[in-house]
């Protein structure tokens, strides 16, 4: 296991975490890195489509080929079909 040397006030908030969630400093610490990759992620994701979006001869070709797979979403798939989890149709709604 790593050691990792943080300032006092980030170690006091971190146990007060811990102690409200009933869990481990180290647990907390896992899930608050989780959540702070997962928002650099999305934020990056973001900026992408932004960009995207932002180029109108990019963005027009984006709007193509969603219009092209369009038409694959529900392929011999009638609206009102209820289906299994393994891809069994049970009947109609």
């Amino acid at each position: 296991m790593a050691q990792l040397r943080i300032g006092d006030e980030t170690h006091e908030v971190l146990r007060e975490l811990a102690r409200l969630e009933g869990a481990s400093m180290q647990t907390v610490l896992d899930k608050a890195l989780a959540e702070y990759q997962k928002k650099r992620f999305f934020d990056s994701l973001g900026a992408a489509f932004n960009a995207l979006k932002n180029n109108p001869e990019t963005w027009a070709e984006e709007q193509r080929e969603r219009q092209a797979w369009g038409v694959t979403s529900l392929d011999n798939v009638e609206p009102d079909e209820v289906w299994t989890e393994d891809g069994n149709v049970v009947g109609n709604r």
